[in-house]
């Protein structure tokens, strides 16, 4: 039985070498790629105009935003009689110890907030939360619109 199977190994390795090389570059197949590159052709495009009319409505969208999809850190929020002049002074706290970053009062009926910064990553926004807990007894993240700068 093992005599047999290496007598049918050999024939087919036997078989496997016994098949000729084609030089592809000789072939018919083949022949016109090695010419003139320049000439190889030319491809046109023909898009429906609704489509151009799409994309202007995407750009004028764009440029009508307010600012881009972020994060900032919320420092206050509270509504009442006295809840615009605390926001004030919650902002007036933080921009005289963090000078450099932008702070914002949001008033949403009947709740005034007070948030700050321009994170593009909520990582970002979480380091800013730890940094002011401190000074701050209330902060969390929330998602806004930031500015683009």
């Amino acid at each position: 039985m093992k005599k047999i199977l290496i007598i049918f190994a050999l024939f087919i390795s036997a078989t496997l070498a016994a098949q000729t090389k084609i030089d592809l570059s000789q072939s018919e197949f083949f022949a016109g790629l090695n010419e003139n590159p320049a000439k190889s052709g030319k491809v046109n495009l023909f898009e429906d105009d609704r489509l151009q009319k799409l994309v202007q409505k995407h750009i004028d969208l764009n440029n009508q935003s307010k600012g881009i999809p972020g994060w900032r850190v919320q420092i206050y929020f509270g509504s009442g009689k006295q809840a615009r002049d605390k926001a004030q002074d919650a902002r007036t706290t933080f921009l005289k110890l963090y000078p450099s970053i932008k702070s914002y009062i949001i008033y949403q009926a009947p709740y005034f907030k007070v948030r700050v910064g321009d994170f593009r990553s909520k990582f970002e926004a979480l380091k800013l939360k730890k940094q002011i807990t401190t000074q701050f007894e209330s902060t969390w993240v929330v998602e806004d619109l930031i500015s683009f700068q």
